[in-house]
């Protein structure tokens, strides 16, 4: 999810998402949230993350592959199209 909203906020091309999708895979890691989980409960769950501080939420995001950097200046818009987009691929539980 991170290097998505990293994409859609233009920090990292989309090429380099594909990669860290294929990557986590080949790792089994998990790229797909449970199907259980809707974009409003995953902003629940981002508000009591260890990165929240005084109600405004932290992300870490992604200036090239192994150069993160955690911040609370991000597009909300893209951030919610983030939250979207892995809602609707999720997996079926």
């Amino acid at each position: 999810m991170a290097a998505d909203l990293s994409s859609r906020m233009g920090l990292i091309q989309e090429f380099d998402v594909e990669r860290i999708r294929v990557l986590l895979d080949r790792a089994h890691l998990p790229v797909k949230l449970p199907g259980s989980l809707k974009p409003g409960q995953l902003l629940e769950l981002m508000a009591v993350d260890k990165k929240a501080r005084d109600g405004t939420v932290f992300l870490v995001l992604l200036q090239a592959i192994g150069h993160a950097f955690v911040t609370s200046q991000y597009d909300r818009e893209s951030m919610q199209s983030t939250l979207n987009h892995f809602a609707t691929c999720a997996e079926v539980s």
